[in-house]
């Protein structure tokens, strides 16, 4: 009887303890995977923590990148990346970008070898070691290289390289002497024509270095200058500056010895597109220079381009002669013109002269004029005009018939 008692007791304590060591088994891991993992960060570190977990022979920890819209709601997504596998509590990770959400997911291995991924946890960068807003924009013959400051950085240093036409690289160099404490450089040593790309590279207080990316930059060229005339118009071209926001146009007269005898900018605003028509004032040799506006108010002036404008709306060799009752005008052929005019006035005894009259109207091919004279006792004079194309008038001297 005694032997029997004995035997329902050790079977008892056998199923209790086959019952606990059942349930333990039972006990899925993937619940207990890592559930409660904490992430906190400063600068461009992150640290996750969680606690151990039983039935667990290690942990895996994985990485991907998040863009989220207004709502907090999940974008877009990269692939996980798959940071260590450890056996651990912890992980400690360096981010490589700023200002992006980040997702991390720790995964729990069971004694079987399967993966049992836990829950995501999320962590907003803000700014740190790698700057960002990289931009590389015109000052005159300068470059104006801005940045937004990056996160617990001692400084920075600034690079350049120059891209050849078949793509290879030249000129790599580091264009600053000792770390900038504050965001901007000014690199005056631009040469233009060239095309460059600049990278600034964060230093932190412990010698780590943190590259941006490259940024393009093509410094702007001045404007080159053609010239070309018809008639009284001056037509100027250019090839078109990069960034430019127009042009103003600057002429001056020029003596026989090439020296400026006046002039200046002739624009009020500034001319927007790469060419522009202009009517000189007189037959004389000009200047010209075209110059760049670029966005912060600097100029890029051309080089100067002369030409000389021939006496062409205003009629030359004008002579005139009395035949008989009659009298003759005649000129040289003016160039631009789309007519003449003819003027007369008379001269009494003492030289004092009539108001005067128009006489004729010449077309552009017309050189001479007849004129039937009303008085055959005074002296008469004449004066040819010619009639430029935009509706000027060029009155030559006057000449006396008899």
């Amino acid at each position: 009887m005694m032997d029997a008692m004995k035997q329902s007791h050790l079977l008892r304590l056998s199923l209790v303890a086959g019952l606990a060591i059942g349930l333990r088994r039972a006990i899925p891991v993937e619940t207990l995977a890592a559930q409660t993992v904490s992430v906190s960060g400063t600068g461009n570190t992150t640290a996750l923590r969680w606690g151990k977990i039983p039935a667990v022979t290690g942990f895996q920890v994985a990485r991907r990148q998040l863009v989220l819209d207004q709502a907090g709601q999940v974008k877009s997504a990269t692939s996980y990346v798959t940071l260590a596998t450890l056996t651990g509590f912890g992980y400690n990770d360096v981010l490589p970008v700023p200002s992006l959400v980040y997702e991390y997911q720790v995964s729990a291995i069971g004694v079987n070898g399967q993966v049992y991924p836990g829950q995501p946890v999320q962590y907003i960068a803000g700014p740190f070691t790698t700057i960002t807003n990289l931009t590389v924009t015109s000052i005159s013959t300068r470059a104006d290289v801005a940045w937004t400051a990056a996160y617990g950085v001692a400084g920075y240093h600034v690079w350049r390289r120059k891209i050849q036409q078949d793509g290879s690289i030249a000129e790599l160099g580091q264009r600053t002497t000792q770390l900038l404490p504050t965001p901007g450089f000014a690199d005056p040593t631009i040469v233009p024509g060239g095309l460059y790309e600049y990278q600034v590279i964060s230093v932190v207080a412990d010698g780590s270095t943190w590259p941006s990316q490259w940024v393009r930059y093509l410094p702007p060229v001045a404007p080159v200058l053609t010239l070309g005339g018809a008639g009284d118009r001056v037509i100027l071209t250019w090839m078109a500056t990069a960034g430019a926001t127009g042009y103003h146009i600057a002429r001056y007269v020029l003596d026989q010895t090439g020296q400026r005898t006046g002039g200046g900018q002739i624009t009020a605003s500034p001319v927007v597109g790469d060419s522009y028509s202009d009517g000189v004032p007189a037959p004389a040799l000009y200047e010209y220079r075209v110059i760049g506006v670029m966005p912060d108010g600097s100029t890029l002036p051309s080089q100067p381009a002369t030409y000389a404008a021939p006496a062409f709306t205003t009629p030359v060799g004008v002579a005139a002669a009395a035949v008989g009752l009659r009298g003759v005008v005649a000129w040289n052929p003016a160039l631009g013109v789309t007519g003449y005019q003819v003027w007369r006035r008379f001269l009494d005894p003492n030289g004092r002269a009539s108001a005067s009259t128009q006489v004729a109207s010449i077309p552009a091919a017309g050189t001479a004029w007849l004129d039937g004279l009303p008085d055959t006792r005074s002296m008469v004079e004449y004066q040819v005009v010619g009639l430029s194309t935009d509706g000027r008038s060029w009155p030559s001297a006057w000449v006396r018939g008899r």
